[in-house]
């Protein structure tokens, strides 16, 4: 894409989301657009915790919708599953609004890319987001490939 894109988890409408995302930065455009983090852990320790592990969101961009929450805790390690683009409240609540702000507000990693730059993101942990450019800058060019942690069975 072109444009800026929210704060999200990759494959949020997935069953399970990959555990780790790789960009490779083949060309970083002309427009200086740079790769946005949030650390999301923060959620899993704030006030509204126990809210966006229990409340169900609808994930609905997807061949089978289905139920799922913000904070999902597996073997002992919390995840974190948000992407408005394809996930909705269940039921009338602040949290989708809570988590807008979140993603405003909170401390914001900026990656300024150059060629050949490779990052590893915790898809688990972290949200990820396309920020602005000072030109429209179709010359910009990131290789993804996701990850699971899970073995082929």
């Amino acid at each position: 894409g072109e444009g800026a894109f929210p704060f999200h988890t990759e494959a949020a409408y997935w069953l399970h989301p990959p555990q780790y995302l790789v960009l490779y930065c083949d060309n970083p455009g002309s427009g200086q657009r740079p790769t946005l983090l949030l650390d999301a852990a923060e959620l899993a320790n704030g006030t509204d915790c126990v809210r966006l592990r229990h409340t169900p969101w609808l994930v609905y961009r997807t061949h089978r919708p289905f139920y799922a929450s913000v904070l999902e805790t597996t073997s002992g390690s919390t995840r974190v599953r948000f992407d408005r683009n394809c996930m909705r409240p269940a039921h009338k609540t602040d949290l989708a609004e809570r988590l807008k702000s979140f993603s405003e507000e909170a401390k914001r990693i900026t990656i300024d890319w150059s060629e050949g730059d490779l990052l590893i993101i915790d898809n688990w942990r972290m949200l990820h987001g396309r920020g602005s450019a000072i030109t429209i800058d179709s010359d910009r060019l990131l290789i993804k490939m996701l990850v699971d942690h899970r073995r082929a069975q």
